[in-house]
């Protein structure tokens, strides 16, 4: 619902964290490592899942926190000495105070 007593903006949060993810092309060798995606609504410190990614040293699969740098690049807080291909990221529910949708 968009109407009433609900806000727009944390309606389109939620509906972002409901939505289909959004394919990662790379992430580079950096610290902090950059992640290349299609077109992302990412924010500064939202908590995004990242699963599917192959290649990187260490794993970057799993929950990260994500500082956006650009319509589609991120930046993760991990240290990765191997750039990986492919996977996905999804905006988690735990940025938005949900522990479960």
């Amino acid at each position: 619902e968009r109407g009433g007593n609900c806000d727009p903006h944390v309606t389109d949060r939620i509906l972002d964290a409901l939505g289909p993810s959004v394919a990662i092309t790379s992430s580079s060798v950096a610290n902090p490592s950059t992640i290349t995606t299609a077109t992302h609504k990412f924010v500064a410190a939202d908590t995004v899942t990242i699963a599917g990614h192959a290649g990187s040293t260490p794993s970057i699969n799993g929950d990260q926190v994500a500082t956006p740098t650009g319509g589609t690049t991120f930046t993760i807080p991990v240290n990765v000495t191997g750039g990986g291909t492919g996977g996905t990221a999804v905006l988690s529910p735990t940025t938005l105070g949900l522990v479960r949708l």
